[in-house]
């Protein structure tokens, strides 16, 4: 079977059009699609500038747009240059994680994404070699940090992150941060796709050994 020569990002936008979501979704996510390179990123639109271009009043957009994140079509980052008060949503194409056939899911609409992934585009992002791989990875990862999260959401951002960093760094990190909160327990652990956004494994801790009693 030849290989697909189809750009991811022109796969995606023809996959979410097929799958089970609300109409203001997708035309959410068709309007922010143009505003994209042809590798599904670059997209810094405003919430009123997707209001304008879609139609729709900025309430719906606000609302359809985590609707596009949680159900797996969409990634969401802050860009903005580093020391600055402001910072701008930058959108890039995301695909549902896909499931082995006939799993259980609670989900219709995110099902019959996966569904459409897998049949109709058998080429893209969601079930090459690599982005299996790195499924796998990301589920070592997810428990590992302790099932803390949304784990579409951080799946969204895990893929993002491991475009500049390893599992084993990821890992390493997520052990010292953990013994950082063991020492310093006021601090409540932050979700893991928060922990990704903000590159939780460039942080530094100093963990102070906890000291032991002389008392018997």
């Amino acid at each position: 079977m030849a290989k697909s020569t189809i750009p991811p990002f022109f796969s995606w936008r023809s996959a979410f059009m097929d799958a089970d979501l609300a109409a203001p979704t997708k035309h959410v996510l068709h309007v922010i699609s143009t505003y994209m390179n042809s590798h599904g990123q670059g997209a810094f639109p405003t919430i009123e500038t997707i209001a304008k271009k879609s139609g729709l009043s900025v309430r719906t957009v606000k609302n359809h747009i985590p609707l596009a994140i949680s159900s797996g079509w969409l990634a969401k980052s802050k860009h903005g240059f580093k020391g600055a008060k402001w910072a701008n949503n930058h959108y890039e194409i995301s695909f549902p994680i896909v499931e082995e056939r006939g799993a259980a899911s609670s989900e219709r609409g995110a099902a019959k994404g996966k569904t459409v992934v897998q049949e109709l585009h058998t080429n893209t992002p969601s079930n090459t070699p690599k982005n299996i791989k790195y499924i796998k990875d990301f589920e070592e990862l997810f428990i590992a940090y302790g099932k803390v999260g949304n784990r579409k959401l951080s799946m969204a951002k895990y893929q993002i992150a491991r475009r500049t960093v390893d599992q084993e760094t990821l890992l390493k990190a997520i052990k010292l941060y953990d013994a950082h909160l063991k020492v310093e327990d006021w601090k409540q652990k932050r979700s893991l796709q928060a922990w990704l956004h903000q590159e939780g494994w460039t942080e530094e801790w100093q963990v102070k050994p906890v000291r032991k009693s002389w008392m018997m």
